[in-house]
C-alpha cells in the first residue's frame, strides 16, 4: 500500500517518523534530507529532526507486512 512507502525513497517505511506537517518518512531518509536541505521534503517548511516523532501506528503496520 502506498501509505506504507517513504515519499523520499519510495520504498517501505523503515523506522517511520512523522513531521509537524503530518507526513511520515523513514527516519534515515528524512535525516539525510534535513541535513542537506533543512526542510520537510513534501511540505517544504523548515524542519529540524528534533521536531519529528516516531509514528508508532505506521511502525506497527509495516511490521505486519
Amino acid at each position: 500500500p502506498a501509505h506504507l512507502l517513504c515519499p523520499i525513497s519510495l520504498d517501505w517505511l523503515v523506522n517511520p517518523v512523522i513531521t509537524p506537517s503530518g507526513i511520515t518518512y523513514s527516519r534515515e531518509e528524512l535525516d539525510l534530507w534535513v541535513r542537506e536541505n533543512g526542510t520537510d521534503p513534501v511540505a517544504r517548511s523548515r524542519l529540524a529532526m528534533s521536531e519529528v516523532i516516531s509514528n508508532l501506528a505506521i511502525m506497527f503496520a509495516t511490521a505486519v507486512h
